[in-house]
Order: C-alpha cells, then structure tokens, then sequence
C-alpha cells in the first residue's frame, strides 16, 4: 500500500498541515476581531487571505510536489482517515480518485482537519503505532 517513503511523505504533509490549521485558526480569529465601526469590511475575503499565508502556501507546495500516485495516495489515507473510505478499498484507488493535481491540492490544503485525518489514515493502514509517535 506505502512504502517507508510514502509514508514520511504523508507524516511530512500532516505536520505541515497542523502548521497551516494554527494559521488558519489565528486568521479566523484575526478577522473575527471587534473593528471600529466604518464602512464594512466586505472586502476582506478570508481565502484570498489565508491563500498568502505562509504555512498554507508551504502545506500546498508540498503537496503539489510530490509525484501524481503520492497525492493520490495521500488524498485516500487522508479518506480512510476521514471515514469515507475503507482500508479495503484501496485497490480501486486509482479509478475512484483520477482528478487533476489542482483539484488533489485545493482539496487536501482546503481541509482543517487534514492532519488528523491523515494520521488517523495512516494508523487505519497500521503505518503508525497506535500511539501515533514514530
């Protein structure tokens, strides 16, 4: 299913992406602040701002990196962590999950949850203790 490289690319996705869910949740909060009362703040798209965070430009450069089987890969633990796919499902992966590297990328790094649902997938897969260390 994953090899040990497979593996550190998906634990290296996760860590990036708890990186990027801290930042999101700071913009959020950042954006939900009391302002002073003026003209409304309907120009302030949380997308475009989160878009130019930092961590969430790293978590989808590094997604966007990796090699077409590894992000379709990566999108099916992320899956089987989530709970909507089965960890015997995984030999119709390819055929479930043939969609273009953008749609891969904008739908793992749209994910707030994306780090635990891929260590979650990977456990599920018995590729990490169930302590989830290692």
């Amino acid at each position: 299913m994953l090899d040990e490289d497979e593996v550190r690319a998906v634990r290296r996705v996760a860590a990036l992406a708890q990186v990027a869910r801290e930042a999101m949740d700071r913009a959020t909060q950042d954006l939900a602040a009391p302002r002073p009362v003026g003209p409304p703040t309907s120009g302030i798209v949380l997308d475009d701002h989160l878009a130019a965070e930092p961590a969430v430009v790293a978590l989808r450069s590094a997604i966007n990196q990796l090699s077409p089987a590894v992000r379709q890969k990566l999108r099916v633990v992320a899956e089987i962590g989530r709970g909507s796919m089965d960890v015997a499902d995984w030999p119709a992966v390819s055929d479930r999950f043939s969609v273009s590297t953008d749609d891969i990328v904008g739908r793992l790094a749209g994910q707030p949850c994306l780090h635990d649902c891929l260590l979650r997938g990977l456990h599920k897969l018995g590729a990490l203790p169930s302590d989830g260390t290692a």
